[in-house]
């Protein structure tokens, strides 16, 4: 659909019944009342919302996984978000894997020097475009539509739901179904092509393509040691032939220090398990990140980042 057909929600009503809709959430009576009341209402195509840190976001209707994350909670993976949005102020920050911009609108909202999103997939760019455009990222904001691998290639990106749902991959392991080709290239040739500035803080989730992503930017985490947020899908990494801790080496290699968890509401010491955000830390960045998350550490997070002393 074109931009200019897309039919925008007034975004004051919605805001307040975004916050109504959080607040109902809570009780099973309300909820059940709720569901009701929406499942009869036309949907619009997108729904205008408000982030963490004040950023717009429009979100496709039609993303159910994200979509009800985000309209039941506020927030989409509430740690990562709180992470981003503690660690983006004056740094480049690089989304990779940036479907419709979530993360992207956190870290233009919250004062990133820099916002470089990396989005393959067509329907999503055209979201991401929007949401760029909304937070006046025309200053800050970059978006490029390739995809980050070890070697350049032209890969087939493979979908296993609906647009915005964070589900298509570059590998089979969500779908058989091809829905688009697309160019890879390395993170280390683009940054140099692009002029792009060296990143300070890193997004990636790229449904197990993780580890050959950063296996082509290994020059560019040297030069500027980021601190890194990662998923580790041990399913989607096998189905690349790599696993979490094949990752978990390759950053140990590099020099960082063991990663954290951010699955629960404090930070924690990441244990080997099948689903997981990490956050990955060089020495050179543990104080300053150790500050900026010290209210979400837990004693054990906060030791592994004092041992860079």
């Amino acid at each position: 659909m074109a931009t200019s057909e897309k039919r925008h929600p007034p975004p004051l009503l919605l805001t307040w019944a975004h916050r109504a809709y959080r607040h109902a959430w809570r009780f099973r009576g309300a909820r059940r009342v709720l569901t009701t009341l929406t499942a009869r209402v036309p949907a619009p195509d997108a729904i205008a919302m408000r982030t963490w840190g004040g950023g717009n976001l429009l979100f496709p209707r039609g993303a159910r996984g994200g979509y009800n994350a985000y309209w039941s909670t506020g927030c989409y993976e509430e740690m990562t978000s709180a992470v981003i949005l503690r660690l983006a102020p004056d740094r480049d920050f690089y989304d990779i894997g940036a479907n419709v911009g979530y993360f992207t609108v956190l870290a233009l909202a919250h004062g990133a020097r820099s916002v470089t999103s990396f989005e393959p997939f067509p329907p999503n760019i055209e979201w991401l475009r929007e949401n760029v455009a909304a937070n006046d990222g025309a200053a800050r904001g970059r978006i490029l539509t390739l995809a980050l691998g070890a070697e350049p290639a032209v890969l087939p990106l493979h979908s296993g739901g609906d647009f915005g749902d964070g589900s298509v991959s570059l590998t089979s392991a969500t779908s058989a179904e091809v829905v688009a080709e697309v160019e890879v290239d390395r993170l280390d040739t683009i940054r140099g092509r692009e002029q792009l500035p060296l990143p300070g803080l890193i997004k990636m989730d790229i449904e197990g393509f993780e580890d050959a992503a950063l296996a082509g930017m290994e020059e560019t985490l040297r030069a500027s040691t980021p601190t890194i947020v990662v998923e580790l899908n041990q399913a989607a990494l096998e189905a690349a032939g790599s696993s979490p801790k094949t990752v978990c080496a390759r950053m140990a290699a590099l020099g960082y220090l063991k990663p954290l968890s951010l699955n629960a509401r404090v930070i924690r010491p990441y244990q080997d398990t099948r689903f997981a955000n990490a956050l990955f830390v060089h020495p050179t960045d543990a104080a300053r990140v150790a500050t900026a998350l010290a209210p979400l550490l837990s004693g054990a997070a906060r030791a592994i980042l004092g041992s860079s002393r």
